[in-house]
Parts: C-alpha cells; sequence; structure tokens
C-alpha cells in the first residue's frame, strides 16, 4: 500500500528501485495523498516529468533525523508551511494557543510549529549542508517581501533572510518547480530569472540578476520561444523593474509606504506580464519576478490525472480533516473577486482556469470505484464555486489587465457571465451511474448568483447538502467598499431569491453565512448594523471569522497603517475588548453575550448621529 505514495525513508526509495532521491519536499501538511495539498501537487507533477521525489510530512524539527529520514536529495529542497499559515493553525486570533488542529495527528495541536516556512528552513539547512533551499506555498510567497506580522505587531524583513533559503516560489509552484530541478539538472546557478520565484541577492548583483530575468522571462517575440517555452513572458516596458520601499523605511518610516507597496505588489502579480519587483534590506536585495504563466486548461486536467490515493499515508495517522476533503474534487482556480483581505488572489492569481468537463467526470467516475465512497461528492467546486468557466471574454487584454479585481465595484463588462458551462458539468456528473449526490459545498458568489437564477434552480434542486454557503462579510456598504464585496443589497436579493426558490421547491434549505468581525473600518456601529440585518433575515450566523492580518493582503496593510487605500484615517479595532463587542453582534443568541451588547445599544442610542 505505502508504494502507492511518495516515498518518505530510504527504504520507499530502495522498494522504487532509486538510488536516491533527487528532490525533498517538506510540508507542514499531513501526508494525505490529495490535490488539495500544494506539496502533494508539486510532488506528484515533478514525478509525472520523471524527477525522483521523496516528502517529508509534518517533520520533528529539534533534530536532522526526520529530514533524513528519504536520504539526502542530490539537487534541492523544498519547505513548504503547508495549507493554513503555521502562525494562524497554532495561535487564535486573541493570540491564545490552539489545543487542537484539524490537519494534525488525531486533531492534535503543536505538531507544526509557528512560522514553520523559518523552522524547517533552517532545520534543513543544518541537516542538509549544501543542499539548495526553495520555500514555497502560501506562507513563503506572501512573505517574501518586507511585511506586517500579526504576532510581533510590526514589520518583519523578507522571508528569504529568516529561512536562510535561497529561492522562495511564490503563486502555483509546478512550473517553477520543474524549472529549479532543471537548472540545477544542468548545473546552471545561481537561481535566478525563473519566473514565479524570487530571490534574496547582494546590491552588486542587480545588474546580473536582471540580465538573468530578461532572458529566461522573455519570450522574444515569438509565442512559446525563448530557452525555456512555458515560462511567462518579460514585460518590454517602462515598469520592467519597480523599487519598492526597504525594510528599513516599511520598519521605522511612515506606515502608509505598506499600503502603497501593496497596491503595487498586487498591481504588478495580477498576471504574468507584471514587473520586476526590488525590495532593499540592508546590504541585500529581495527581487521578485514575474508571475509564472498559468497552467492551461489541458495542464490542469493532466495534474487532476496524477496518481493521487486520496488517503492518508498507512504508517500515518490519518487527520480529522480527511473525511471533509477525501471525496471532495477541485473544478478550477483563481478567483477575480479581489477581496483585501484573501490570499487567494496573492497566491493562485485572478484569472480563472477551469478543467475540462471530461476529466471532471472523469475523476467522479473514478472516485465512484474507491472503495470509501459512500455515493456522496462532498464538494464540486473550487475558490469561489459558481465562478467556474466563467472568466475575461478577451485574454489578450486580460494578459495586460492591472484592474484590481473583476467584480468589484461592478462586475467588468468584459466578464464572461455565463453559468452554462457550470450547470453542463453539474448535470453530467449527476447522471455518473453511483453518483447519489453532488454538493457544491464551496463559497457561492451571490452577485453573480443573482445575475445567473437558472444556476440558482440547479443548486437547490440538485446539489445542496441542506445548506448553500455565501459570504457577504458585512452589511455596510463603507466596509463592504474597504473589502471589495457586493454591497448589502445584493446579499439581501440573494437570501430572499434563495428562500423563494427553496420555497418553491418544497427544501428546507438554509443559507451559510460568513461575516468578519473587526475589519479595518468597522466601528462598533456598523457591526450594530450588521445585527439589525442577521434580525431582519433571521439568519443565525454559523461562521464568524474573527479578522486576521494576513500578509501581503491590502486589509493588513490597512490595519497596520489604519487609513484606507486614499490615505484617510479609518477606526481599527485591535484591542480585546473591541474585538470581544465586535464579535458578540455576530452572535447575538449567546446568552453571554447579553450584557456587551445592552451596553453597545446604550451607548450608540447617546452617540449623536453621524458621529464617529
Amino acid at each position: 500500500m505505502s508504494e502507492a505514495f511518495l516515498p518518505s525513508t530510504v527504504r520507499d526509495c530502495a522498494a522504487r528501485g532509486w538510488p536516491g532521491i533527487e528532490v525533498l519536499l517538506v510540508t507542514a501538511d499531513p501526508h494525505v495523498d490529495h490535490p488539495s495539498f500544494g506539496a502533494l501537487v508539486v510532488g506528484r507533477y515533478l514525478e509525472g516529468r520523471g524527477a525522483r521525489v521523496g516528502l517529508v510530512c509534518q517533520p520533528r524539527w529539534r533534530g536532522p533525523e526526520d529530514f533524513l529520514a528519504a536520504g539526502r536529495p542530490a539537487l534541492w529542497c523544498g519547505i513548504g508551511g503547508g495549507s493554513v499559515d503555521s502562525i494562524l493553525a497554532t495561535y487564535t486570533v486573541n493570540r491564545k494557543l490552539r489545543r487542537d488542529d484539524a490537519f494534525g495527528p488525531a486533531g492534535k495541536g503543536g505538531v507544526r510549529p509557528p512560522r514553520a516556512v523559518i523552522v524547517y528552513g533552517n532545520a534543513a539547512r543544518a541537516a542538509l549542508p549544501g543542499v539548495p533551499i526553495a520555500i514555497g506555498g502560501v506562507e513563503a510567497g506572501t512573505r517574501r517581501f518586507a511585511h506586517y506580522d500579526w504576532w510581533d505587531d510590526a514589520i518583519r524583513r523578507s522571508i528569504l533572510l529568516d529561512a536562510r533559503a535561497d529561492i522562495a516560489v511564490w503563486g502555483e509552484g509546478e512550473l517553477a518547480a520543474w524549472h529549479i530541478t532543471e537548472r540545477l539538472r544542468q548545473g546552471r546557478e545561481p537561481l535566478w530569472g525563473i519566473p514565479g520565484t524570487a530571490v534574496a541577492v547582494a546590491r552588486g548583483d542587480l545588474d546580473a540578476v536582471l540580465r538573468a530575468a530578461a532572458r529566461y522571462c522573455r519570450v522574444a517575440g515569438v509565442p512559446g520561444g525563448g530557452p525555456y517555452p512555458d515560462l511567462a513572458p518579460f514585460p518590454d516596458d517602462e515598469r520592467a523593474v519597480i523599487m519598492l520601499p526597504s525594510f528599513e523605511d516599511l520598519a521605522r518610516g511612515p506606515r502608509r509606504l505598506l499600503v502603497e507597496l501593496t497596491a503595487t505588489v498586487e498591481r504588478e502579480t495580477r498576471g504574468p506580464c507584471g514587473a520586476v519587483l526590488v525590495q532593499p534590506h540592508g546590504d541585500r536585495l529581495v527581487v521578485s519576478f514575474p508571475r509564472a504563466r498559468y497552467l492551461t486548461a489541458e495542464e490542469l486536467d493532466a495534474v487532476a490525472a496524477l496518481p493521487f490515493t486520496r488517503r492518508a499515508h498507512p504508517e500515518r495517522p490519518a487527520p480529522p480533516a480527511l473525511p471533509a476533503i477525501q471525496t471532495s474534487i477541485i473544478t478550477h482556480r483563481g478567483c477575480p473577486g479581489g477581496c483585501t483581505f484573501c490570499a487567494i488572489g496573492v497566491h493562485h492569481g485572478k484569472t480563472i482556469r477551469s478543467r475540462s468537463i471530461a476529466s471532471l467526470c472523469a475523476e467522479a467516475r473514478a472516485l465512484g470505484r474507491e472503495p470509501f465512497f459512500r455515493g456522496t461528492i462532498s464538494d464540486l467546486g473550487g475558490p469561489t464555486a459558481n465562478l467556474y468557466g466563467m472568466g475575461c471574454a478577451s485574454p489578450e487584454c486580460e494578459a495586460r489587465c492591472r484592474r484590481p479585481a473583476c467584480l468589484w465595484p461592478e462586475i467588468c463588462p468584459s466578464f464572461r457571465l455565463d453559468a452554462e458551462p457550470l450547470r453542463e458539468l453539474l448535470a453530467q456528473v449527476r447522471a455518473i451511474p453511483g453518483i447519489a449526490h453532488a454538493y457544491v459545498a464551496s463559497g457561492i458568489r451571490h452577485d453573480v448568483l443573482l445575475r445567473t437564477p437558472e444556476l440558482l434552480r440547479e443548486l437547490v434542486a440538485h446539489h445542496t447538502g441542506g445548506r448553500l454557503k455565501i459570504a457577504p462579510e458585512h452589511a455596510v456598504d463603507h466596509v463592504l467598499d474597504l473589502m471589495r464585496k457586493p454591497h448589502a443589497a445584493a446579499f439581501e436579493a440573494a437570501a430572499r431569491a434563495f428562500r423563494e426558490e427553496c420555497r418553491a421547491q418544497g427544501r428546507a434549505y438554509r443559507l451559510t453565512s460568513y461575516f468578519i468581525a473587526s475589519h479595518p473600518g468597522s466601528r462598533d456601529e456598523d457591526m450594530w448594523a450588521v445585527k439589525e440585518l442577521l434580525e431582519r433575515l433571521d439568519i443565525e450566523v454559523d461562521q464568524v471569522q474573527d479578522f486576521w492580518p494576513a500578509p501581503l493582503t491590502l486589509a493588513a496593510a490597512m490595519y497596520y497603517a489604519e487609513e484606507d487605500l486614499a490615505g484617510r484615517p479609518i477606526f481599527v479595532a485591535k484591542s480585546f475588548a473591541d474585538r470581544k463587542l465586535q464579535k458578540a453582534c455576530l452572535r447575538r443568541h449567546d446568552p453571554r453575550n447579553r450584557p456587551l451588547l445592552e451596553k453597545l445599544e446604550a451607548a450608540l442610542r447617546k452617540k449623536p448621529k453621524g458621529g464617529t
């Protein structure tokens, strides 16, 4: 059974007849062979292209043993912090230690360290001297520049320096990982110029680094040209290189600088045609190359067809999260929403890339043959489930687009708002023998759902497992603008439309509505307005998100600066008391919150109208 998994010991490698591994991947995720986990996807992708890959999951980091279990890699070692940021996985937003971890063995916490990329990176450097270290995943990618760190409540320098890494992979990692492998096989070092990566170099090396970027990223006027045909084009205009505020300026200068830096990074990393971004750190420079090109639909289909077992490694305890993801199917990548608090766009990008219906149906049929399958696909979705098959009507325009969001402040006229591909997919999947239910459990974009009533009808009729998930996040328009979310009227209309459709079909379904407490710009009276909206619509909030400033998001920059994107001062709930009060508005039925809400109501009555 263990032979079906990526090797994690020297014994596993010997069973495959390997002389050793070329690449070692180390991750804070559990060893669950499922495409929901980035390290598993990269490992399977490299394996599929002929590389010998070893995988170490949730290693003990206080000694070298686990980092040497699969042997010394001949080429490089990759470090990932896991699917969930390791600090957030270890601590609550009120800085309390979590006792449990859905990705830990038997649900126990403490199996992965906070700042996992830094901890693992330094442990790997000690255990594997001389082996190039690459860091990747959300945790590394969002910290590749100097960033606001919530735990320290301060600006921290690039994670490249603290993890002592040779290169950071940001965004989707398959192509960058493959080209790191190829570059090292050919003996070409240093690892400069690979799209979708960042490096830290001496100031005197900048010209050589930019020459490498021009060589390895430029298409040279011919699509698919250059030494590496599948790398992204290098921007050939006046914005080819942008110097960002230095770490020292961010740490000591006006807090507004972080907002400006984050907005620049967002603009230049929307797609593969962005600039090279350079940030000084003392005598070093962090250089981030343009985003790697997106995988095509055919390539996404090929990734999905890799031999994932969808099981936990038999020699490791299965995490509690396994049942929720084991029978899920990922339909697409990317999210064009541009929400300021979300790192999905930072990591996966804002361009939707959808798999083919044939590929998804093949995966559903294969899932139906698994002995653990009981007839129900738990989720057929992606970052925003009802955006499958949608996207920009003009790929040429999209490649040059710098708009921060396709769906905000209004849905872009060039955005192809067509639910037919998803409807066809759903119809074909539910017609597969053995598939009793195919639920869409990922979040639904409610402003788009209002424009596609026929899809709402089918979701209620066939693909809702009791609850439909939407994420209005707030109920006051000026806060929603700071979030880049649809205005409150869209949520109210979507809630009514859903209830009317459920009533027409005789279904007793409910909405699962996600709201965020303590988002930058949300005042006490704004959260009271959320409470009143919930009461008016008779909605009980199932999931309360207490705002956490994820690195390299605009909301984190606004939290730090206490200013909006235009430089206007905003209220930010930072104290425990302020955050507790805002959260209480979402838990209005909890009797423990009643004294807080009564106190807030009395204060708001005394407050002058329009006061802040």
